[in-house]
């Protein structure tokens, strides 16, 4: 009698599983979330170390193409503040998206709440963001945490200049900052970034703000700053951007819209953006297409006077048309081969290297260095396939460029990475 009693004491207080097992189920785990929250109902243990895992990421979007979304997500701001409330499990949250479209005033003070406890954030994406969220971020605790920040204005907006800079000052340990959108700042002036960042990027930027980000790194250089990704809008007027305060060992990522039209367009807008950027490499980035050698044909005789090298990045997952598309038009390659030759032979173009990589950051989105780009995110419903014979492609069209052993094809990286 007394052996069972102890037996069954051993029982109820030794763990059946070792919490080496389970933390290896519990990482195998971490991207599925349905089987996390099903894991965390078997026991306190499972639910104890898989906690952390399921509030790591949080979306407060609504999906697209449903109609009651504005309302669901509401309910979706509100459980979250009231778990916030009574709960510990702002510990555990470390990326965070939010969406200010159409909220109303209620809606924003459960916003401002929710970023006031969350002590641990180190990611935070916001679509549609307002000046008046800028101050809050500015006074919350994620400035001592967070480390990316991910800016989304799907329409030209307007901005207070000093509300976002003193935001950005705020974040001391911010490493990668990314805005897409076409914001308009209330007052001209330098814009002075983080020192601790690492990576910045600006897609559909207007290429005055680019001005007042040139302006700021000429009287605060970034030490830290290895990578900077451009992807500016079209111009109204000649602008001049200085670029002084950029390191020569800065990694510039260009990216580069292989359209049907607009590559004269494109072309100016390149020369206008990197007019002035005193680095020995540059490398584009782009999709799939049927005009990509057009677009760089017109884009090469308009690189900077220092640029000795170039890298031409090329994303694996295209649109299923532009794919099948992108052999044809030989006059184009031929022309592209040229204005390559050309260079080189001025002694002004010492390497060209072709890559096809996919981007390691596509688990999340919208917490991409790329933003909301779209780069390695095709729209839903569009018909995509993942194909690097671009690289044949490009061995065959250009073979003028290949025989002078300065073309360079590489076939060995799968994934874009860029510096830090």
């Amino acid at each position: 009698m007394a052996l069972r009693r102890s037996e069954r004491i051993f029982k109820r207080n030794h763990r059946r599983v070792p919490n080496e097992i389970s933390s290896i189920i519990i990482e195998n785990l971490a991207d599925n979330l349905p089987s996390l929250r099903n894991l965390a109902l078997v026991c306190k243990d499972f639910a104890a170390m898989a906690r952390p895992q399921i509030f790591r990421e949080i979306d407060l979007e609504p999906e697209e193409r449903v109609a009651d979304a504005p309302v669901r997500t509401f309910s979706l701001v509100h459980r979250l503040g009231s778990l916030l409330e009574s709960s510990a499990i702002n510990q555990f949250i470390r990326r965070l998206h939010l969406s200010l479209k159409g909220t109303p005033s209620d809606e924003f003070e459960v916003v401002v709440r929710i970023l006031h406890h969350l002590t641990a954030l180190t990611s935070l994406s916001i679509h549609g963001p307002e000046s008046g969220l800028f101050q809050e971020i500015e006074t919350s605790p994620v400035g001592g945490t967070l480390k990316q920040l991910h800016l989304y204005s799907p329409l030209p907006c307007r901005w207070d200049f000093v509300s976002f800079k003193r935001m950005l000052l705020s974040l001391s340990r911010l490493e990668v900052l990314a805005v897409c959108g076409a914001p308009k700042f209330s007052e001209p002036g330098a814009l002075l970034l983080p020192g601790s960042l690492k990576i910045a990027s600006f897609a559909c930027i207007p290429l005055d703000v680019l001005c007042a980000i040139g302006a700021g790194l000429e009287i605060a250089p970034l030490p830290s700053l290895r990578t900077l990704i451009l992807d500016p809008l079209a111009i109204k007027q000649e602008v001049y951007i200085i670029w002084n305060g950029l390191r020569s060992d800065t990694q510039i990522i260009y990216k580069v819209h292989a359209f049907h039209s607009g590559s004269q367009r494109q072309a100016k807008i390149f020369a206008f953006a990197t007019r002035g950027v005193a680095v020995p490499t540059l490398t584009f980035i782009c999709h799939q297409s049927p005009w990509l050698a057009h677009s760089f044909f017109r884009i090469i005789p308009r690189l900077p006077s220092t640029v000795r090298e170039i890298c031409i990045n090329i994303v694996p997952t295209s649109q299923r048309n532009y794919a099948l598309g992108r052999a044809v038009r030989p006059k184009q390659w031929t022309q592209f081969d040229s204005v390559l030759v050309k260079r080189h032979e001025r002694g002004l173009l010492k390497r060209v290297c072709f890559r096809c990589t996919k981007c390691k950051d596509t688990d999340s989105p919208k917490h991409s260095i790329f933003s909301y780009s779209s780069l390695y995110h095709l729209p839903p419903g569009i018909s995509s396939l993942e194909n690097r014979t671009i690289l044949d492609v490009i061995e065959e069209k250009l073979p003028r460029s290949r025989s002078m052993g300065f073309l360079e094809v590489d076939r060995d990286t799968v994934f874009f990475e860029p510096t830090m």
